[in-house]
């Protein structure tokens, strides 16, 4: 599994912050897009596989999902003539995570999968009860499957140092790190913010850095 990384460089004056360029994000699981079945399918003298048993695709067959190991199907019957039968027919599709989709409304959605964050942020260098802080917004977008998450885990603190002087801890606190189809269906961008908190500060200039560890994975 891929995983995305961006730093974040923090200094003591007034709040302020950054946000990267897009980072794409990519899945622990390969989903590939099905090729759609074609009438000729069922006109050929190749006879159809279990579903279970779709190792590799049928020459002459176009129909054909690699994900969920399924091709062009059919069978023949003629148990029908004494009485009234039904036949099952399943029905298989898979789309890539990122992949570009049109909406129930017929608009085309960018579906490639994407997270912003900062890649710099200042705590405010005056105390405000016993606190030295920043606060921060990550954003999310992106076509995913319905058992995948995108999640964005920061640090749980930042070491920030000055020459001469006692390094100071600060934590990193971050109200949503997953973020679901739900949240991201139809195009939609979901967000959450973030705090850096030092409860202890003096003069001079600090610095320090931390990750952000992003991923794709399944629920």
């Amino acid at each position: 599994m891929k995983k995305i990384v961006s730093k974040i460089l923090c200094a003591g004056l007034s709040a302020m912050m950054i946000f990267s360029s897009v980072m794409p994000v990519f899945a622990a699981e390969k989903i590939v897009n099905s090729v759609g079945s074609v009438a000729n399918d069922y006109f050929t003298e190749v006879n159809g596989k279990n579903p279970t048993e779709a190792i590799s695709k049928t020459d002459g067959l176009i129909g054909y999902d690699d994900t969920q190991n399924v091709e062009s199907q059919w069978k023949q019957y003629s148990d029908f003539k004494q009485e009234t039968k039904q036949y099952p027919a399943d029905v298989y599709a898979s789309q890539a995570s990122g992949e570009d989709y049109y909406n129930q409304s017929g608009e085309l959605i960018d579906g490639d999968i994407i997270v912003w964050l900062p890649t710099s942020l200042v705590l405010n260098g005056t105390n405000k009860a016993n606190e030295y802080t920043a606060e921060y917004g990550v954003r999310v977008k992106g076509n995913i499957a319905g058992n995948e998450v995108v999640s964005i885990v920061p640090d749980e603190s930042v070491l920030l140092k000055q020459q001469g002087k006692e390094n100071i801890t600060a934590t990193i606190t971050q109200e949503k790190q997953e973020f679901t189809y739900s949240d991201l269906k139809d195009g939609a961008t979901s967000t959450s913010t973030g705090n850096v908190i030092a409860n202890s500060l003096s003069a001079g200039s600090w610095n320090g850095s931390f990750n952000f560890t992003v991923s794709l994975k399944n629920k």
